[in-house]
């Protein structure tokens, strides 16, 4: 009788303790969630806005002058400089800050 109160008690710990370890895990996952979703939402939102933008080229009539920007010896030395000092900053999220 004894030994079946000890095995229950350890039984009832161990349930105790893989509860606490499932809500940990949960709101870990919950939060990966979240954070899955606001990435997600960024996601679109960018290409949302890139195709925006993509779209103001061509209707401006800006696409050659766009290709030629992409080329470095075509850049003006502001256009070089401006280019540079936006590569080198590496910022991440939106490339358009709203």
């Amino acid at each position: 009788m004894e030994k079946d109160k000890k095995q229950l008690s350890h039984l009832e710990e161990t349930i105790k303790k893989n509860e606490q370890k499932y809500e940990e895990l949960k709101a870990e996952h919950q939060k990966a969630l979240e954070c899955i979703q606001t990435a997600t939402e960024g996601e679109t939102l960018e290409k949302y806005l890139k195709n925006e933008a993509y779209a103001f080229i061509l209707a401006e009539g800006l696409l050659d002058k766009f290709l030629e920007f992409r080329e470095p010896f075509h850049r003006t030395k502001a256009q070089g400089a401006l280019f540079n000092l936006v590569a080198e900053a590496q910022i991440g999220g939106l490339w358009i800050d709203l």
